[in-house]
């Protein structure tokens, strides 16, 4: 849901833009805190389609990336500011982003900042982003910090992509075992059984486990496709939520194999993130806050809820994380070297290097583990079948013989 509004600004300028919040109070407490004198707000009515399927209408990170990478590049060569970032808008080819940008370039031109127009568009620009702007920009090193940005979301979108297609075949390889499995059950078995009938042979018992199966699932097949649908939107919601994410993130981290990578993939990116926030100047009482809202890990994200208490009360970053268990003892050391050493951005980089290389090596093995052990399960599965309907048509050529 979003409310587009108009406003004054307090040097009396009208202003124009929409705010993505879930309801009305939202969007007049975020125009407030902002010193906006409010003029007028309307619920913006937006397709069924863009709420049932809204990725489709999502801002590409790739498209942020270039943005920032192009804005970067012409803020370097001179380029005033309000023209680099519309010649910028111009390279963007995704219409999401273009349209935010749209409305990031009419808040600039009325005089508010480039940090606090992006900052009303929490879906495309995260806060994360929106700070670091506003440091580069009071720092005047806003296209360093551009780039930064830029590398960080490239890396991580490249690690995204590698987790995706390494998921990808085992996927299908099992979705086509199930499927092969169930067309042999429901299509090839049953008529088989007119023909074992008519000759009166003893079915072994693959052939009648088989059997059986499919009488239960053509008998009640409607049942089945309801309350099998009904199970995966219920688990699909819940797993949805911050408790069923946790959950389930706990559940896969209790597997040997794909536990470790789970977490090494979870401390890379937060080492990451937290070594570019620190370059780009924030204190860490605020790094920890926005690192919280970048990561996806649910457990990572319980652990960082407790730190910033901590950090307010006296203690160092090394201490606040030495009380978690998800931390590796190297982490707290190389964290407890930075402090000391005043090379806490660099600690962090080198933690994540180092994870990140532990997260590829971890992929490979895992994924020449995984790949033999689905086909073996679907040569079994299928075979298994094959073999129960086979065996009866044998035992016929016996007794005609």
């Amino acid at each position: 849901m979003a409310y587009k509004y108009i406003a004054y600004t307090p040097q009396k300028k009208l202003v124009k833009g929409t705010l993505p919040v879930a309801q009305q109070a939202a969007a007049v407490e975020a125009l407030e805190q902002a010193g906006l004198q409010i003029l007028s707000l309307k619920e913006v009515k937006e397709w069924p389609l863009k709420r049932w399927l809204p990725p489709l209408f999502a801002v590409r990170a790739q498209d942020v990336i270039l943005f920032s990478r192009q804005l970067a590049m012409m803020l370097e060569r001179g380029t005033s500011f309000l023209a680099a970032l519309q010649l910028a808008r111009e390279q963007v080819s995704g219409r999401a982003l273009r349209k935010v940008l749209c409305e990031v370039i009419s808040d600039v031109e009325t005089g508010i900042t480039f940090s606090e127009a992006v900052a009303r568009h929490p879906r495309a620009f995260s806060a994360a982003y929106s700070r670091m702007v506003r440091v580069g920009e009071k720092t005047g090193k806003l296209e360093t910090i551009l780039r930064q940005i830029a590398d960080y979301m490239e890396h991580d979108e490249t690690t995204k992509k590698r987790v995706k297609s390494a998921v990808t075949y085992p996927f299908f390889v099992v979705m086509l075992g199930i499927i092969t499995a169930v067309i042999l059950v429901m299509a090839v078995i049953p008529p088989l059984t007119h023909i074992f009938a008519e000759f009166n042979t003893a079915l072994p018992w693959p052939t009648r486990l088989i059997l059986a199966i499919s009488r239960f699932i053509q008998s009640y097949k409607f049942y089945l496709l309801g309350t099998s649908s009904s199970l995966v939107l219920l688990v699909i919601w819940y797993v949805q939520r911050p408790s069923g994410r946790y959950l389930l993130e706990r559940l896969l981290m209790k597997i040997p194999q794909l536990g470790r990578i789970i977490l090494v993939r979870t401390i890379a990116h937060f080492s990451r993130i937290t070594s570019v926030l620190i370059g780009a100047g924030l204190p860490l009482v605020e790094v920890i806050p926005l690192a919280r809202q970048t990561v996806t890990s649910e457990v990572l994200r319980r652990e960082l809820d407790k730190m910033p208490s901590c950090l307010l009360q006296g203690q160092s970053l090394s201490q606040a994380m030495s009380s978690s268990k998800l931390f590796p003892g190297m982490v707290n050391q190389l964290v407890r070297l930075g402090e000391e050493t005043n090379t806490l951005e660099k600690s962090f980089s080198t933690l994540a290097d180092h994870y990140d290389f532990e997260f590829n090596q971890a992929m490979n093995i895992f994924i020449s583990m995984l790949e033999p052990l689905l086909v073996l399960f679907v040569g079994l599965l299928v075979g298994f079948i094959a073999l129960a309907a086979m065996m009866p048509i044998y035992s016929i050529y016996d007794v005609m013989g």
